[in-house]
């Protein structure tokens, strides 16, 4: 059993190399192939805190999943700024999203709260996998991620002791490898039979 921190940098190096290898030709999607609206009640029940489902989570079905993947690959879906600091579909080809939208679900003292849990959660486990020696680079992005929840002078949980810089040391200049992603455009193609 490795250590998480182990593939948490492996992995990151593994993304670097890849981007730098083959640059502008590595594209990386997250999907959540979870769902969404569940909501849980806590009782207490013979002296015992129990969870009890008011609503199940709608499940994502694989039909929408598999045109969400196609989609990106042909770049014909649509995105926009998403709450958790990442781009959120808004569109996608054949499908009505609107059973998705969170704000149908819930109100939106429940969401921010949600989003402050995820939030927490993050900063905890980082945390837990920083003390195992976490690149100081995954940690400073990690840290980063924390603002869609608190405010901008807010202190994190915990941070990294800045570096000591030696004045005849040129840095390496930092590249964000994904500033200027677009999404792939492929043509559409006809009905009825493969392009060859």
């Amino acid at each position: 059993h490795l250590p998480h921190q182990f593939k948490v940098n492996r992995f990151r190096d593994i993304v670097m190399s890849l981007c730098a290898t083959y640059p502008g030709k590595v594209k990386f999607f997250q999907y959540n192939t979870g769902g969404m609206g569940e909501i849980l009640e806590e009782r207490i029940e013979g002296g015992l805190k129990k969870k009890h489902f008011v609503r199940k989570a709608a499940r994502v079905p694989i039909e929408l999943m598999a045109a969400i993947q196609r989609g990106d690959l042909r770049g014909t879906n649509e995105y926009a700024d998403g709450r958790l600091g990442t781009r959120e579909i808004r569109r996608v080809e054949g499908f009505d999203l609107s059973a998705y939208e969170v704000e149908k679900l819930y109100p939106k003292d429940q969401i921010e709260a949600y989003v402050r849990d995820i939030v927490d959660g993050r900063r905890e486990f980082t945390a837990e996998i920083a003390a195992e020696g976490l690149d100081p680079e995954i940690i400073r992005a990690a840290e980063e991620s924390y603002g869609i929840a608190r405010p901008a002078k807010v202190q994190v949980a915990f941070s990294l002791p800045e570096e000591k810089k030696d004045p005849g040391r040129r840095e390496a200049p930092r590249r964000d490898y994904f500033a200027d992603y677009e999404p792939a455009r492929r043509p559409r193609r006809p009905l009825g039979g493969r392009n060859f």
